[in-house]
C-alpha cells in the first residue's frame, strides 16, 4: 500500500519506486538526498531531528556507488536508519544494485523514485527527469557526451546553471552531480518547452532569490534567449544515438492487451 516497484523494461537494472505520498517517499529517500546531493550536508548522515523541517526532493535518483557508500557508512557508525531505509537496503541487495560481502559495495544499476502526491503532469515531468539520471548512471558513453556538452558551454552559461542548481539546493562543488543535473533538466521536457523553462521561468526565480545576481542573469537571457534550446540540440543527438531515446520522451507507458 505504500509503494509499487518497477524495473525499466529497456534498462532493467534501473528500478523505479512509485510511492503513495511524499511522506512515504521521504522515509525511504530523504536522508539519502542530503547524503548524496544537498549543499552543506553531502557525505554526512543527518538525523531525523536535524532534517525534520527541511525539504528533501519530490523525486529521487541514486546510483549504486552512492547507495553502497550510504549503507556502509551507516553500518560503520551504527547509525539508526528508518524501517523504510532498511527495507530499501534489502530491495537493493535483492536486485544486485548493492552487494554485501561484509562490506557494502556497488553492484549495477540505480533506483529512481516519484510519488503519487505529484499531480499527473508533474509526475510525468519528474519521471522523465529521473529517467535521464538513470541513463547517465548506466550509459558511460552518454555520460561522457554530457560532460563534453557541459564543457562546450561558455563560462557565463555554466555560471547560470550553477546558480540555478544552488537555488534548487544541489552541491555544485561536485562536477558529477552538476553535469548529471544539467542533462536531466535539459531533457525533462520536450524541446518546445525548453525556452520557456530556462529563458523565462528560471531567470525570474533566480532574480527573485538572488537580487545581487539579477543584472548579469537578465543580460545573459536577453542577449540570446535561444541558447538553452541550442544546448538541448547540442546534446540530444548523443542521447538518440546512444540510448535510442529523444529528449523529453525518455519513457513511454503503453497499454498491454489483456488477451
Amino acid at each position: 500500500s505504500d509503494y509499487e516497484l518497477f524495473a525499466w523494461s529497456r534498462f532493467p537494472g534501473i528500478l523505479i519506486m512509485d510511492t503513495a505520498s511524499y511522506e512515504v517517499q521521504s522515509r525511504f529517500f530523504k536522508r539519502l538526498a542530503f547524503f548524496v546531493e544537498k549543499r552543506g550536508y553531502r557525505g554526512r548522515l543527518v538525523s531525523n531531528e536535524e532534517f525534520a523541517g527541511l525539504h528533501g526532493f519530490n523525486a529521487h535518483d541514486y546510483r549504486a556507488e552512492d547507495l553502497a557508500r550510504f549503507f556502509q557508512q551507516a553500518r560503520e557508525q551504527l547509525f539508526p536508519l528508518n524501517p523504510e531505509e532498511e527495507l530499501l537496503g534489502r530491495i537493493l541487495l535483492a536486485n544486485g544494485i548493492i552487494r554485501d560481502d561484509g562490506v557494502y559495495s556497488p553492484g549495477t544499476g540505480a533506483i529512481l523514485s516519484i510519488s503519487r502526491s505529484s499531480y499527473p503532469v508533474l509526475r510525468r515531468h519528474l519521471l522523465t527527469h529521473e529517467c535521464a539520471h538513470g541513463l547517465f548512471f548506466s550509459l558511460p558513453e552518454f555520460r561522457e557526451a554530457s560532460f563534453e556538452a557541459w564543457d562546450r558551454l561558455s563560462e557565463q552559461e555554466r555560471d547560470f546553471w550553477k546558480l540555478f542548481f544552488r537555488w534548487v539546493g544541489y552541491d555544485t562543488e561536485d562536477p558529477y552531480l552538476t553535469v548529471n543535473e544539467y542533462q536531466a533538466y535539459l531533457f525533462q521536457q520536450p524541446r518546445s518547452g525548453v525556452r520557456y523553462y530556462f529563458s523565462v521561468l528560471t531567470p525570474s526565480r533566480l532574480v527573485s532569490s538572488y537580487p545581487d545576481q539579477a543584472s548579469w542573469v537578465r543580460e545573459l537571457v536577453r542577449r540570446d534567449p535561444e541558447r538553452f534550446t541550442r544546448a538541448f540540440d547540442d546534446l540530444e543527438p548523443s542521447l538518440v544515438r546512444i540510448a535510442g531515446l529523444e529528449g523529453g520522451r525518455l519513457i513511454e507507458l503503453e497499454p498491454v492487451d489483456s488477451k
